[in-house]
């Protein structure tokens, strides 16, 4: 059985969890500093969703909420349960909780692995905006990331699309000079 919580403080257990998946499904690149990640889901800065599979922790999704869209920074399902439809039905149950349009990054639709996470958003129903975008470096030391924003539930990627690209900068990316 499924079910979901949405959390701002992690027991122990959780967030070894979450400490685990997190540093195992992103790449350095593309991810913040664990430390920081758990101050912004403790100060409530931003939300994480966990989903529970028989009880134990099998997905979990940070949003932030930014006004006028909500932002997906972290979505990942634990590897041993992977293909059980858990990663759709947490990312309905965490859609359903807002009429507010959802956005996220991707990668590059350019590898099969990139492509396969690109379908999988666009049969829950978000759109690929096919504007270049730019992930600002999470820490000193590494490059801007190629991305792709996908957005479900509104046209903010296409009618405000730079508007959408300065709040996450400013906003999640801590980005002074935007």
């Amino acid at each position: 059985m499924l079910t979901f919580d949405t959390q701002r403080h992690l027991d122990a257990h959780t967030q070894a969890w979450l400490v685990h998946l997190f540093e195992s499904a992103f790449p350095p690149e593309e991810r913040r500093r664990t430390t920081q990640l758990l101050d912004l889901i403790e100060s409530g800065r931003t939300t994480c969703h966990t989903a529970y599979y028989d009880g134990k922790c099998a997905a979990f999704l940070t949003e932030w909420n930014l006004g006028d869209f909500r932002y997906g920074e972290y979505f990942a399902v634990d590897a041993g349960l992977r293909g059980q439809n858990i990663g759709s039905a947490t990312m309905q149950h965490v859609l359903s909780l807002s009429q507010q349009p959802f956005v996220l990054e991707v990668e590059l639709p350019d590898t099969d692995i990139a492509q396969r996470r690109i379908a999988f958003y666009e049969r829950i129903g978000f759109v690929l905006c096919e504007k270049h975008y730019l992930q600002p470096p999470y820490n000193e030391g590494f490059p801007a990331v190629p991305l792709r924003l996908m957005e479900y539930g509104g046209q903010l990627t296409k009618t405000d699309f730079d508007q959408v690209a300065h709040t996450l900068h400013r906003v999640v990316y801590n980005q002074t000079n935007v």
